[in-house]
This record gives structure tokens, sequence and C-alpha cells, in this order.
């Protein structure tokens, strides 16, 4: 691919050059991508950090201003952002290096939004015993090319111990090799360790009490261990409800031996049972407000956890069904910084109305609500990641910027991955390049103008 020395002039997105000795490898290997031409940048750095240094326009000339960001494409790491046309010298050819230039036309580039609890999309269900690598290899490349979502956690709701043990067997490269799309970050299995109360679309016949027996016995049955250096997919995360018995002892299990992180979800807990299952270990409410006792003034139950900062993060679903406009704008005003968006997506997710499964419970999906087939339980939703940012920006119009991290660098963070998220130096090259995103152009509810023009994960562009 060509080495670019001058300002694209007059472009079209995307517009790349290209140069065979590049795809070769001929001479030295450093190979960079090179996105230029960006409009805006959302998440571009830590706010400690200060602005990026902007190139000044040319005397007499109101021209736009641009910015680079550069992508190792061995290390697949982040290695520059900037303004463009460069100040440094960054135009200039170097000896030996092998740029692939794609031109962003002036759209928004943003870092790859973060799932952490997905069950599944485009009629595939995580948790269907049929599921097998092809069919997660095929979400993960749809998710990041038409939704910019380049990490997730697949969820796993209630199931039988055969299919957690049949799932952490599961190794990485058996699924990544020969394909680029969103990253399996880990597993996250809600369930079974839930009170049949608040089940909502689980099968209460599946749950059991949280004891360390029983963890370790579902879990990490046949020796499997946890270990997040291995090639094994590992347990990142783990929905529970804090007052069953053996609660307390196996959150601590869980974060302390484990490294897994615990959030409060599917329970009737109290505020104080609660409050006691955080100095336990757990640091996350799974969809806040839903499958969870409800907070009332004098009993604030887990939600309250939310309000006084004992919780400094929880996730919610913002897809227009599972908590009211009103509730969302609430939730913000009193935790901000704390907010987590997830898409809680089943297989009906990017697909039509129809009959659909999760786990082992039929499912109705009408005008893109889903529920329990039979019943009015609402099973998963039909949203995407992406879909929940645009909607959350537009109900409670904060910035672009606030409503990105919240499905980027803070469910990321939540469970402590942190090379991804931003768009930063150091980090990996997981970017999209939007259009109706940076701007106002999405209005009334309608997140359809956000679109991906392209997708890369790790510098590589997902096709």
């Amino acid at each position: 691919m060509s080495r670019s020395s001058q300002p694209l002039d007059n472009a079209r997105s995307p517009k790349r050059s290209r140069r065979n000795d590049f795809e070769t490898g001929s001479g030295s290997t450093l190979r960079i991508l090179r996105l230029v031409n960006i409009g805006r940048i959302l998440c571009r750095q830590r706010r400690s950090a200060g602005p990026i240094p902007r190139s000044p326009a040319s005397p007499g000339r109101q021209s736009p201003v641009r910015y680079e960001v550069q992508i190792n494409l061995s290390t697949r790491n982040i290695v520059y952002v900037g303004s463009w046309p460069s100040p440094n010298g960054r135009e200039e050819a170097n000896e030996g290096v092998y740029y692939e230039v794609h031109d962003c036309d002036g759209h928004t580039l943003c870092p790859g939004l973060v799932d952490i609890q997905i069950n599944g999309a485009y009629g595939i269900d995580f948790s269907n015993p049929s599921c097998d690598f092809a069919d997660l290899r095929t979400t993960c490349v749809r998710l990041a090319r038409e939704r910019g979502v380049t990490s997730i956690l697949p969820t796993v709701v209630s199931s039988p111990p055969e299919v957690y043990a049949r799932l952490l067997r599961w190794r990485k490269p058996a699924i990544e090799e020969g394909y680029n799309g969103a990253k399996l970050l880990g597993w996250h299995f809600e369930g079974p360790f839930m009170s049949p109360k608040y089940k909502g679309a689980h099968d209460a016949s599946c749950m059991l009490d949280p004891t360390v027996e029983n963890v370790k016995k579902i879990y990490f049955s046949n020796d499997v261990k946890n270990d997040h250096d291995s090639t094994r997919i590992p347990l990142v995360l783990v929905t529970m409800a804090p007052e069953l018995p053996g609660a307390m002892d196996a959150i601590t299990h869980l974060t302390k031996d484990q490294n897994v992180v615990v959030s409060l979800g599917h329970t009737d807990a109290s505020y104080e049972v609660c409050h006691t299952a955080t100095k336990s270990g757990a640091s996350l409410l799974t969809h806040t407000f839903n499958a969870m006792a409800p907070f009332h003034h004098r009993k604030p139950g887990p939600v309250g956890l939310v309000v006084d900062g004992t919780m400094p993060r929880c996730s919610v679903i913002c897809d227009g069904h599972h908590v009211s406009d009103v509730t969302i704008k609430m939730l913000r005003a009193v935790r901000p910084g704390g907010i987590i968006l997830v898409s809680d997506g089943m297989a009906a997710s990017g697909s039509e109305d129809g009959e659909y499964v999760l786990g082992d419970v039929r499912v109705t999906v009408k005008d893109g609500k889903a529920t329990v087939t039979g019943t009015g339980t609402l099973a998963g939703s039909c949203a995407t990641l992406d879909q929940c940012v645009g909607l959350y920006r537009i109900i409670t119009g904060c910035t672009w910027e606030e409503a990105w991290e919240a499905g980027s660098l803070r469910p990321a963070e939540a469970v402590n991955v942190d090379d991804v998220g931003i768009v930063e130096v150091g980090k990996r090259g997981d970017v999209a390049l939007w259009e109706g995103v940076g701007d106002n152009g999405v209005y009334d509810k309608d997140t359809s103008k956000m679109k991906v023009i392209c997708c890369w994960v790790g510098g590589r562009e997902v096709n």
C-alpha cells in the first residue's frame, strides 16, 4: 500500500491507497495503518491528558480541523493520535516503513464498542447447545462490521452444568483463527445462582444456591482453571443473587481466588444484604432496575447502592423497553460517570420479529420487543449496543463523548480490561468510522442514521 507524503484532497469515503510490497512484506516488516482526514475522534484520550494538538489552518483559509490515527499492524496497537496533516513530519515517507492509508473523508472515528452482556444476535443463541465455533465467529464478524462492536462477553443464561463445562473448554485460537471480528474478552455467566422470584426469562429448574461447592462444581469442574493467560476463553463476569445461601463466600471465592468480576442481579436482596456483598467483592449491578427488588423510599434495595455511591458502576439496558426515559434520566442524574450500557441482546438482535429461544425458554418477538412466549415477561433485548448508545444520548441530552464512553471505556474498565474502549496511544487499534455520529444527526429516537462505514479490529479491517 502506498506511502502518502501529501494531504489528500477531494476525498471520497472510504478511500484507500494500496501497495503490493506492503502485502508481501519486502524489506522491513514495519507496517502502519494510517487513518487520515478524520473529522472528529470520540473518547480519544484520558481527560487528564489534555487536548490533541491541532494543526492551524493555512493563512487566509478557513479549513476544518482534521485528525489522524496510526496503528502498528504488527503489535495491533495505536501508535499515534494527533492532527492531520501532521505537524511533526509523520506525513513524510520513512525508509522501510510501509503504509496503508485510509481516507476517512471527515467522518467520526470512535473506539470499538464493548458489550459485556449479550446473549446472542443474528439468530444465534450463545446458550443453545447447538451454538458452535462457526456460529460465534459469524456473529462476532457481523457485530463488528455492522455495529462497531469490537469486544464482547458472550453471555449464557441459567443452564444445565454441562453447558458451562463445554464452553469453558473452548479455546480462542480455534475460534479466532482465520477471521477478524469482535474479540472474545471472556464469558459472562448470568446464572444459575439467582432468585427464582426474579428469574425473568431464565429456566428456574436450572437454578442453584451459590455455595462455594456448587460454584466449583458448575463453573470449574474437570479441573478447569480460570486462567486468564491461557488459550481458553476465561470466565470474566458472573451475575449472582447475594441473598441466597452461601453467596457471600462464593463472591469472595470468585473475586479473590478466580479473578472473576461479580455483579448483583436477578435478586430479591435488600439494600443491607447488597451492601454486605460489596464488602465480599461484588462491584457491579446487572441491568439495573430489571429483575431485582424495586427501589422504595423506605426499602431502597439494590438500586440504593447506586444512589449512595457504594456501587460506583451499574449496567442498564437503554433500548426503549426495559427502562423508561424518566428512569434513565434519573439514573444519570444520580451516577453520571458510572452508567454502563449493555445490549442484553438475544438471538433476535439484528433480526426480524418471530419466534426464538433463549437457552431452553421460548421467546416471541413482536414490534422489536422480546417476551417469554405467552407472557409479558421481557426476555432480553432486540437492540444492539450502538442503538442503545444512540438512544441514551437522545434521552439524556448528553454529549456524544459521554454516551460513547458508556458503551466502550466504562464496560471495559468494569471487567478489568484496560487496552480497549478508547482511542489512545498504546491501546488496541479497535476503532470504527461512523456516519451520523458526533454531530446532531440523530433525532426523535431514530438511531437508523448511525451507520458503520468501516471497522478495524487491531488495525485489520473487518470484511
